[in-house]
Parts: structure tokens; C-alpha cells; sequence
């Protein structure tokens, strides 16, 4: 089993806890997909935390919400 094959059984098995959770997972193969996901989510009528996540600010999450902020 190679690298990439071991990290989606791992998400799939994480997925499924979570579901159990009442989460709502999403798995994404890469940062800029997870990026595009996350944006589409999130209402820009909401305020939206993040709590000082490091991957978040650097997707480049928190820059896209701002840049939609300014109507020109």
C-alpha cells in the first residue's frame, strides 16, 4: 500500500467517526481544494472564527474573505 493510499483509508476511517459525531466531513486531496470548499461554505453575511490556525492562513482562506469584502 503506498503513502497516498494509506492517507485516504485514514480519512475515510476519520470520516466515518466523525460522521458518527454529527460532523459533516469533507475530504479534499489538496490545500488549494480544501480552500475552494471552505469558501464556498461560508456565508459572507456570518462572522467566521478561526482560531489561530496556521494551515487556514496559509490556504490563503482568511486574504480570499477579505479581498470578497471589497466592492469595486
Amino acid at each position: 500500500m503506498c503513502i497516498r493510499d494509506s492517507y485516504a483509508a485514514t480519512a475515510a476511517s476519520l470520516s466515518k467517526k466523525l460522521v458518527r459525531r454529527n460532523f459533516q466531513p469533507i475530504i479534499c486531496q489538496n490545500l488549494e481544494e480544501a480552500k475552494e470548499r471552505a469558501l464556498e461554505k461560508i456565508d459572507q453575511n456570518q462572522s467566521v472564527g478561526f482560531g489561530g490556525s496556521i494551515t487556514i492562513e496559509q490556504s490563503g482562506i482568511i486574504e480570499e474573505l477579505y479581498l470578497s469584502l471589497i466592492h469595486i
